[in-house]
């Protein structure tokens, strides 16, 4: 895959201003910073470190957690509020 047929959202990491669907607000849809978006997400405590960066500026989107033959496994995925890259964490 060249640059020219690669996604723009791969290529700069961020597409656009997150989008809120909220029916009390205008037309339905507010426009909202990602400071804002990510603002009532969690940080995980575990692994609070973006794995672009190194900042520790990082918020939480995704997490959920399974169990297979008795051993736990968790997924997270969070933001960087500093570079607005995406980390992928799977553990046990």
């Amino acid at each position: 895959m060249t640059d020219e047929t690669r996604p723009r959202l791969a290529l700069d990491g961020w597409l656009g201003d997150p989008v809120e669907i909220n029916p009390s607000v205008g037309a339905g849809m507010k426009i909202m910073t990602v400071d804002e978006w990510i603002s009532r997400w969690k940080q995980n405590e575990r692994f609070p470190d973006c794995l672009s960066c190194g900042s520790t500026n990082t918020k939480e989107h995704h997490f959920s957690q399974s169990w297979c033959r008795g051993k736990k496994k968790f997924e997270s995925e969070t933001i960087c509020a500093d570079c607005h890259m995406w980390s992928w964490r799977s553990y046990a």
